[in-house]
């Protein structure tokens, strides 16, 4: 929420980009062909900044974030929240994002408070399914007795 004051020390979690998983959405799309069901594969972008009184009390914070990351990158089972409707097998495995000082500052630019230590991280692969199929289409029409004609060469 804007206006909300961060306490201090502190770790927050802002998402900040959301995009299409490129590798993954074709695979999905053909098994949405299969099972009649829209499935969106996401890549989520996250900025976990730390909050401290001073540099050193942030560094340790985004330390060990970092570190609890790294040693726990795929999140699934319990570690998912059950509101979700995750499926059992599921997971998302969270990752080192590359971004570009540009971007940074960008996205520095674009919050209302000033540059702050943090590190880019992404969840993929995210996906959003449709709830249930389609059902398949009634047919409206027959069409018996009939054959194509066959055209004579030259006619």
């Amino acid at each position: 929420r804007v206006g909300t004051v961060i306490g201090s020390p502190a770790l927050s979690i802002l998402l900040y980009k959301v995009d299409f998983n490129r590798t993954m959405r074709a695979a999905w799309s053909a098994v949405g062909h299969q099972d009649g069901r829209a499935h969106l594969p996401l890549d989520l972008h996250f900025l976990l900044t730390a909050w401290a009184s001073n540099a050193a009390d942030e560094h340790a914070i985004l330390g060990r974030a970092m570190q609890c990351l790294e040693v726990h990158p795929n999140l699934s089972g319990p570690m998912l929240d059950p509101v979700a409707g995750w499926e059992p097998g599921e997971a998302v495995q969270v990752c080192l994002a590359e971004i570009s000082t540009e971007d940074v500052m960008r996205t520095f630019d674009s919050l209302p408070l000033d540059f702050k230590l943090s590190v880019h991280y992404m969840a993929r692969v995210v996906r959003i399914d449709q709830a249930d199929a389609l059902p398949d289409a009634d047919v409206t029409e027959a069409l018996t007795g009939s054959r194509p004609e066959v055209l004579e060469a030259g006619s």
